[in-house]
Parts: structure tokens; C-alpha cells; sequence
């Protein structure tokens, strides 16, 4: 039971006339170097996500904290104008 769960199959398709041990263990080599590229690309995949969900938070947390700044109640002409309200002359 343990030996089958530690071994793994693969299915390798060489298109060749002869085949030595050289061919055989190239290509064996090239696949396995394919397979070990493709699971760093998964981790590295992996790990962008989980700092890109934390920069995120980080952003949202940020924003709370300035809406938090922000005065309430009365204000001065100075507040608002700091707080980036368009001032227009009333018609």
C-alpha cells in the first residue's frame, strides 16, 4: 500500500529511430525540468495572490484611516478646501 501511494507515473512520448540511454535520459531530464518549472510557476502564482489580497487589505485599512481623519460636523472654509471639495461662486 505505501509503495503505491509514493510512486507516481508518467507517460513520455519520444519520436525517434533509435534509442539509446542518452536519448532516453535527455529526455527524461527535459520533462522533468518542464514539470519542476511548471509547479515553481503555481507557487510563484500562489504567493502573487496572497500578497496581492494583502495589499489590498492594507489599501482598505488605509482608506478607513483617512475617512477616519476627516472632520465631522461644523467645518471651515480651510477644512473643505484641505478635503478637496470644489468651491464654485453660487449663481
Amino acid at each position: 500500500m505505501q509503495d503505491e501511494v509514493n510512486e507516481k507515473i508518467i507517460a513520455l512520448c519520444v519520436q525517434t529511430t533509435r534509442m539509446s540511454t542518452g536519448v532516453l535520459k535527455a529526455s527524461m531530464r527535459k520533462f522533468l525540468d518542464g514539470m519542476s518549472r511548471q509547479k515553481q510557476k503555481r507557487v510563484q502564482v500562489k504567493q502573487a495572490v496572497k500578497t496581492g489580497k494583502a495589499q489590498e487589505k492594507g489599501r482598505e485599512k488605509e482608506r478607513k484611516r483617512q475617512e477616519m481623519k476627516k472632520p465631522h460636523g461644523k467645518q471651515t472654509i480651510k477644512q473643505l478646501i484641505a478635503q478637496a471639495f470644489s468651491l464654485r461662486p453660487l449663481p
